[in-house]
Parts: C-alpha cells; structure tokens; sequence
C-alpha cells in the first residue's frame, strides 16, 4: 500500500509519516513536475517525458493506492488521532486511474463543495 502525496507541507508529511510506518504504507511525495501524467502511472513509478513546469495545487492532497478497506478506515482513524487533517483524499480506483492531479483535484473539489 502507498499514498501519494500532493502539495503535503513538511509538518503534515511528518504526522502521516507516524501514521505510515503504524501500519506499513509507503508515502511519495508527488512533485509538480508529475502533475500531467494519470495517476495510475505515478502510482507506478512511471516518470514524466520530460521536465514539465506545473505549479503546485492550492491544498494537499492524497490519494491511496492498494489499501484494503480496513486498513484504510484504520489509517483515517489514526490520522484523526493524529490531528491530521487533509480535506482532498482519494482512493484510486479504475475510473480515476486515467485522470491526472488536476482532474482529480477539480473532482474532488466538486465533491466537497456539493457537501457543503
């Protein structure tokens, strides 16, 4: 299991970082640069073709990759426990795969704002 990691400032990757070695996840930090490949392929590892200048998203984000649904309802709990608190998260999944940060930044956006 992994989480990608958009936009994370330090202090937050740090407290998710507790809560990753708590339950044996991997946390990458997804740079600008990645921002325009799907996630399924930075999920993968794939690199972009080349240097792209992208600007960073305006918040954190975090999209979890191959985390079974218990480990994943136990992970938010301890991330709560933490006192960590990241609004934009997103489990990846075959329809989002082909989508790149932006998309799925703009979607989940939606998504929040529909709720509010």
């Amino acid at each position: 299991p992994q989480i990608l990691c958009y936009a994370l400032p330090q202090d937050s990757h740090r407290l998710l970082a507790v809560c990753g070695r708590r339950f044996g996840v991997t946390l990458r930090t997804v740079l600008p640069a990645f921002y325009q490949l799907p996630i399924a392929a930075v999920a993968g590892g794939l690199l972009p073709s080349k240097a792209a200048e992208e600007t960073p998203l305006p918040e954190p984000m975090l999209v979890f990759v191959n985390m079974p649904e218990v480990r994943l309802k136990q992970f938010l709990t301890a991330m709560r426990e933490e006192g960590l608190r990241i609004s934009l998260k997103a489990v990846l999944t075959p329809y989002n795969a082909v989508w790149n940060a932006e998309e799925l930044y703009r979607e989940l956006c939606r998504e929040r704002n529909a709720l509010h």
